[in-house]
């Protein structure tokens, strides 16, 4: 599926040394995505590169995929996730 795909290419494309300042989540269907699916995403990314603390992420989204739950369910799963991170970018382009 195209989870697994995402994960394997992350993992082929992985350079231990490399700092990640920047994690977007383009092209209009990642809003389609759970909450699971993209922490799933962001826990191999933080696995094979070094993220850097203040890293922007960002995930595009079609308005109409949008509601008041899922901003809360992101909110909540992807803060705890990445409590040591400034996600106020995130956050932000989901509510615009």
């Amino acid at each position: 599926d195209m989870i697994n795909a995402l994960k394997k290419e992350i993992e082929l494309t992985a350079t231990e040394d490399e700092i990640i300042e920047t994690i977007y989540f383009g092209g209009g269907t990642p809003s389609l995505l759970t909450q699971n699916e993209i922490l799933y995403l962001l826990n191999t990314i933080q696995k094979k590169f070094i993220v850097n603390s203040g890293a922007e992420i960002t995930l595009e989204a079609n308005p109409d995929d949008i509601t008041s739950e899922k901003l809360s369910q992101w909110k909540i799963k992807i803060a705890h996730f990445l409590n040591y991170m400034e996600i106020k970018g995130l956050i932000n382009l989901i509510l615009k």
